[in-house]
């Protein structure tokens, strides 16, 4: 394959605005449009999206002081058939992580991109509120065994034993079963390798750059001290600075330092960072590092993304109020102008389905779905509007508006949205105009 050429569409890179930098090792070429898709793919198809050629996951970030997504790589290692026990022992060491820290610090997939579970079958957070003083019971019904077969640990980091039942103070607690992980509960063979195993807790080694690329003054630019943990800030293009070169990971919005060169203490490190030139730095990634659904609200990369872009959304805004004529959309604002029924026609296949990680939605949920959206969006500008609505309740009684949207088909919430949202724009108009006051 041609270095000019594109690994994929086999177009010339340099009619295609040239290659694009790959995160990873590998050397085959891609131009923006492919590299954007088969992300995108992958993403629909395993929830993860990954490199076409290794298969290795990406990070994606949005640098809002470039205006342009930002692609890296993720702390993940490759665990081949051959003495798969021995290798996957050697990788977990490496990050000061035990086997008995899966499902909290890592996790493992199989080729496919299917989760595995190694070593342990059950790993979760109880909270107090659903223990209530009765943390074995509910551990009993939720698997029936002996109940010290589950190993709980509070969140000082001391273990509790059975039956001495956690007090409310103790709270959070981590919860694992078996308690016992000496040998692998999964039989695999050699069409499930080669394993990707993704952290959660890593170790990178850092070298401080030569050439004060990264300075002490640069280090408060980085990182952010918040309720005594130790943060790297919302700079997408000052954490890439910090890479290890060994692996290629380097540091992300969000990551919380815990330790560096064997300090825990949040000043001690402070001035590891600003004076050390060699880091070993162990640290905590932020969101889930289980699979991604971007149709759910509470979605870590989706969250993320809305945050970084937000700013320059805001910019994008501005300057289109001050241009006459300018166009919200590539389309020139022709798709606006179609029915919302026959916009989201646009978006499912010959069939009237819209595929996505393992998910069949028809067009009916697609708009079921934008309703909601836009009925969020209106609730939480005008709470002050949400008047109790003349309707009834399925148990007869009296709904507000939220409760009212969550029981009517898409047309009726629509029927009773707008009106408050045309209330809405009719009180900016009039505030804009002096007319109106706080409210």
């Amino acid at each position: 394959m041609h270095e000019d050429t594109c690994g994929v569409c086999f177009g010339n890179l340099e009619e295609l605005n040239g290659a694009i930098e790959l995160p990873c090792s590998c050397k085959v070429p891609y131009c923006q449009r492919c590299w954007d898709r088969t992300l995108a793919t992958s993403l629909s198809n395993v929830g993860l999206p990954r490199c076409p050629s290794c298969r290795e996951v990406i990070r994606v970030d949005y640098d809002a002081s470039e205006g342009r997504l930002v692609f890296s790589r993720v702390a993940d290692a490759t665990v081949r058939f051959e003495n798969w026990l021995e290798t996957l022992d050697d990788i977990l060491r490496q990050h000061s992580v035990q086997r008995c820290d899966e499902g909290f610090k890592f996790i493992a997939r199989t080729q496919s991109g299917k989760l595995t579970k190694l070593f342990v079958m059950f790993a979760f957070q109880e909270t107090w509120a659903k223990a209530k003083g009765s943390l074995w019971p509910l551990l009993e019904g939720k698997r029936p065994s002996p109940s010290g077969d589950w190993f709980v640990l509070n969140h000082l980091g001391e273990e509790v034993h059975y039956p001495r039942e956690p007090a409310e103070e103790e709270f959070p607690v981590q919860v694992r079963y078996p308690k016992l992980v000496e040998h692998p509960m999964t039989e695999l063979d050699a069409n499930s390798f080669p394993l990707t195993l993704t952290f959660k807790e890593y170790v990178l080694n850092l070298e401080m750059p030569r050439g004060g690329e990264v300075s002490g003054g640069s280090v408060s630019q980085t990182f952010e001290v918040d309720e005594g943990r130790l943060l790297v800030r919302e700079d997408v293009g000052m954490a890439r600075k910090w890479k290890d070169q060994t692996t290629g990971v380097c540091l992300h919005p969000g990551d919380r330092i815990l330790e560096v060169n064997g300090l825990q203490d949040v000043e001690l490190i402070w001035e590891q960072l600003g004076c050390e030139e060699l880091l070993k730095v162990r640290l905590q990634q932020q969101g889930s590092i289980f699979k991604t659904d971007v149709y759910n609200a509470q979605d870590d990369m989706r969250n993320r993304l809305q945050r970084q872009a937000k700013p320059r959304q805001q910019e994008l805004l501005r300057r289109r109020e001050h241009c006459e004529g300018a166009q919200s959309c590539v389309c020139g604002g022709e798709l606006e102008l179609l029915p919302l029924r026959q916009r989201v026609s646009l978006l499912v296949d010959q069939h009237g389905f819209l595929e996505y990680a393992g998910k069949r939605f028809s067009v009916d949920d697609l708009i079921a779905m934008s309703v909601r959206a836009q009925t969020e969006l209106v609730l939480s500008m005008a709470s002050c509007d949400l008047r109790p609505v003349p309707s009834t309740h399925p148990r007869g009684e009296t709904m507000d508006l939220s409760e009212w949207c969550q029981h009517h088909p898409p047309r009726a919430v629509l029927r009773r949205v707008c009106p408050v949202l045309q209330h809405l724009l009719r009180k900016c108009r009039k505030r804009e105009a002096g007319e109106l006051g706080d409210w």
